[in-house]
């Protein structure tokens, strides 16, 4: 039992709290895997789009210098483009974890409160009785 004025979190409150901080990490850790592999996905279709163009049982397929850094360029701007949607997905990402760990703060906040509030309350409850 916590004594009054005490700001300690009941046993449940901090098992709760570690379990939503690993499940967090959990998350963390699977998107940050997996959202590579998304844009590495893109980056090798594109990659095998290119090597198609190339390909010599094609043989009409245009191999001049203008076309090779046109080719070139379009593979940078997909990689580009990649580079950028892995930086907004992390962006979003840090900005709801943070939103989550506030409300979550929040809230258990308020339980505590309200468990001060209902142990103040039995204190004086009991007090009256005895």
């Amino acid at each position: 039992m916590r004594t009054k004025g005490s700001s300690s979190f009941s046993a449940a409150t901090v098992h709760e709290l570690l379990r939503i901080k690993i499940h967090m990490a959990r998350l963390r850790e699977d998107l940050e895997t997996c959202i590579p592999i998304v844009a590495i996905h893109r980056y090798r279709v594109a990659e095998i789009e290119w090597i198609q163009d190339f390909s010599p049982t094609e043989g009409t397929k245009d191999t001049s210098l203008p076309s090779l850094f046109t080719k070139i360029e379009r593979k940078d701007k997909i990689e580009d483009e990649n580079r950028i949607l892995v930086q907004q997905f992390q962006s979003r990402l840090t900005k709801e974890l943070d939103t989550l760990h506030k409300t979550i703060a929040a809230s258990v906040t308020q339980q505590e409160q309200q468990l001060n509030g209902m142990e103040e309350y039995m204190q004086s409850f009991v007090s009256t009785k005895a």
